[in-house]
């Protein structure tokens, strides 16, 4: 028998021994080209070392199993961060306005609000998951100029815009009181004036003495007389009449050079008065500055 037959049996004895007196435990076999060539023959190694070692399991429950080693496993995807876009604020009115913006994916909404750069000391908020977001600030402050940012955020995803600033509008005759509530009655004759059911108050200029003591939604009913008066109108919402019309309650201007009747407040009603004698040049019976809604009706203006 030849020096190579009697190597490989040799071999093939060692192999079955590790095999047999290692029942419970696993063997990691590992023969290296070093262990076992045949240099002087040219023979390849009996055994292929250019593959890593693989691992048997000889326990009775997995007897002759072989366990491939692990891949190992890959890492987590980072969040995908909302996408924010078009942040505008429309509506602006003197105290109120409606934030608006869109987002990629379906998250809530938040803004961010001040009257100074980078402060925001102020929140509005809606925890609704939506891509088109819609919030209404409003208890603002009017003609100031606020500093914003929005947020929205979904599950892990979190994303803040940009500073943005809007600027609330001034208050303007267009925006007084229409409908002031509950109303009353002021009554005015040549010497004075009263609140219905109130005390008599005496007055040299009654009719306007009676308006500077109104209140928006008044109605003041001056009855039959001659009133000598200049009358300034500047509460809104007002009713001046006459209670038995023009030819029984007459107004001169007390100073020519100005109206009779001046009237710089919204929503007035003037009806039923002689309003005459205020004769310097561009002075009227009846003059009306700036306003809106105003009516006059059934008026003789003379001499003016």
């Amino acid at each position: 028998m030849t020096a190579i037959a009697l190597r490989r049996k040799f071999i093939s004895f060692v192999l079955i021994s590790l095999l047999l007196f290692s029942t419970f435990s696993p063997v990691v076999t590992a023969l290296t080209d070093a262990n076992i060539s045949d240099t002087a023959s040219g023979d390849k190694p009996l055994i292929d070392t250019t593959t890593p070692p693989t691992v048997f399991d000889h326990s009775p429950a997995g007897k002759d199993t072989i366990f491939p080693s692990p891949s190992p496993s890959p890492s987590p995807s980072p969040p995908t961060p909302v996408l924010i876009s078009n942040v505008s604020a429309v509506d602006i009115t003197t105290d109120s306005t409606i934030v608006t913006w869109i987002t990629d994916q379906p998250s809530n909404s938040l803004v961010k609000y001040g009257t100074e750069t980078g402060n925001y000391t102020s929140l509005a908020h809606d925890s609704s998951y939506v891509t088109e977001h819609r919030i209404e600030i409003t208890a603002l402050l009017l003609t100031t100029t606020y500093y914003y940012v929005v947020n929205s955020t979904s599950g892990g995803n979190h994303s803040e815009s940009a500073e943005y600033y809007f600027t609330t509008l001034p208050r303007t005759k267009s925006t007084m009181v229409k409908n002031p509530g509950p109303t009353g009655t002021i009554y005015v004759n040549e010497t004075g004036w009263w609140r219905e059911s109130e005390a008599f108050n005496q007055s040299n200029t009654p009719i306007q003495h009676a308006i500077n003591n109104a209140t928006a939604g008044d109605t003041i009913c001056v009855k039959d007389g001659t009133y000598n008066e200049n009358v300034d109108v500047t509460e809104n919402n007002l009713t001046i009449k006459s209670e038995h019309g023009s030819a029984s309650t007459i107004v001169n201007a007390l100073n020519p050079d100005d109206h009779v009747f001046e009237v710089t407040a919204n929503y007035v009603n003037i009806t039923g008065f002689t309003a005459q004698n205020a004769t310097e040049e561009g002075m009227a019976g009846i003059h009306l500055e700036n306003v809106e809604q105003c009516t006059i009706t059934s008026n003789n203006v003379s001499n003016n």
